[in-house]
């Protein structure tokens, strides 16, 4: 079943309608439309968007679409005012709207629901950002509504609207959009919206979604009709994604981990794929490579955990040689010359320590040694002092190439020198005693 969506926004009106302006009505279709239109979170077919339009081309453009599109799954968001008339009836605001002409210019709310039992829709979705009457505060977008489940009638059809009965409906500039709609974007972006975590966003979860989003914010609660038989009507689609707090962390743990050699370069890419090259980052399935570094970043383990568990990780095919990545991340290309330069560093303190301590070392043994044969009248034999500075230098050499693919280089030279002057003293105290 094809999947397709009419979104309206009206926030300009006459300055004789007696109807105030908003602010936020065209960023909540630019957004709606930008998710609709997603081909993994709403993976509608069609999704048209209609901004500061009259009453006879928002319903004409409702009507062809309907007429093109005969079998889908239609859904229709309003953001701006809603009216009612004095004999209740509900009005959406057009550019042309004015409370006098309210019926005349006014697009009728039941227009809507007749054209949809005209073309026998059995799947109908309708997402109001509005209000039912009044004016208000430039943060009010409406007053008070009135008897919303009225209006809505016929069965496949389900409702979300912005207010109930006794409230009215806010734009928030923090949110830079209507409460309700900032409520479906957040849900959508984030995948929050999938509250029983089926990979669907049905109406019912959507609204129990914006309920609970309205309710920690304080704000008004949202309200919802739904006429749906059978099985619930979709509205999108999830996939959990990560907040952009949790990818930072992760990102600065890959970083070090990147810089400092501290995984596998096979991990470390499988890692950069997941993390560091999609726009948008989605939750990684369990006891996946990914999902433990997830869990290491977050503090939920640590270090040694993450490798005991990444040993018994699930193992993905790598992709063809031809499409895997050997870009380095441009959050770390700063860090690759660093790592170079740190390499450098360390060889040149391994030669000259060889030069700077283990002759020396040597050239002292040896005399210690001459001294000691001479006091036996013994008569030394062999260059054991170049040998064992020999031994030294290779040591370190050993252990400064182990720490290269571990630590930074404050901690190779003290592990080197330590490990080093260590085995000296032993080797002279073995040479002493013998």
């Amino acid at each position: 079943m094809r999947r397709v969506a009419l979104l309206v926004g009206n926030s300009t009106f006459a300055p004789d309608s007696t109807i105030s302006d908003l602010r936020f009505p065209p960023a909540d279709v630019s957004a709606m439309s930008s998710l609709l239109g997603d081909p993994e979170i709403g993976r509608y077919d069609r999704v048209i968007s209609l901004i500061e339009k009259r009453s006879d081309e928002i319903l004409i453009a409702l009507n062809q679409m309907l007429d093109e599109e005969r079998g889908a799954s239609i859904l229709f968001y309003y953001s701006g005012h809603g009216k009612p008339s004095d004999d209740g009836r509900l009005y959406l605001a057009a550019s042309n709207t004015t409370q006098r002409l309210l019926p005349a210019t006014g697009v009728p709310f039941a227009s809507i629901l007749q054209m949809k039992e005209a073309y026998g829709l059995s799947r109908f979705a309708i997402i109001l950002d509005c209000c039912f009457a009044g004016l208000g505060s430039t943060d009010i977008k409406g007053s008070e509504d009135d008897q919303l489940k009225a209006y809505v009638e016929g069965r496949g059809v389900f409702f979300l609207g912005a207010a109930n009965a006794t409230t009215t409906a806010k734009e928030d500039t923090r949110l830079g959009h209507g409460v309700l709609t900032g409520a479906i974007v957040s849900g959508l972006e984030s995948g929050s919206a999938d509250v029983d975590g089926d990979g669907r966003v049905t109406g019912p979860n959507l609204f129990a979604w914006c309920r609970n989003f309205a309710e920690k914010r304080g704000d008004h609660r949202p309200v919802q009709v739904n006429r749906v038989i059978d099985d619930d009507l979709v509205i999108a689609f999830s996939i959990r994604r990560l907040s952009p707090e949790t990818i930072e962390r992760v990102r600065t743990k890959l970083q070090l981990a990147w810089e400092h050699r501290l995984l596998p370069p096979d991990d470390i890419d499988q890692l950069r794929r997941h993390f560091l090259e999609p726009s948008v980052v989605s939750l990684p399935s369990p006891k996946s490579l990914e999902s433990y570094f997830l869990a290491y970043a977050e503090g939920k383990m640590d270090w040694e955990q993450f490798r005991q568990s990444a040993d018994h990780a699930d193992v993905p095919k790598l992709l063809p040689e031809p499409f895997r990545t050997e870009r380095v991340p441009s959050a770390t290309k700063q860090s690759a010359f660093n790592q170079r330069f740190i390499r450098i560093a360390i060889i040149t303190t391994w030669i000259a320590l060889t030069l700077v301590m283990w002759l020396p070392i040597g050239l002292l043994f040896e005399t210690v040694l001459n001294l000691r044969f001479v006091f036996h009248n013994n008569v030394p034999k062999g260059n054991s002092g170049a040998f064992l500075a020999l031994v030294f230098s290779i040591g370190s050499g050993v252990v400064i190439l182990r720490r290269l693919c571990h630590n930074t280089l404050e901690k190779a030279i003290v592990y080197t020198i330590l490990v080093g002057a260590t085995w000296g003293a032993l080797f002279v105290l073995f040479i002493g005693i013998k």
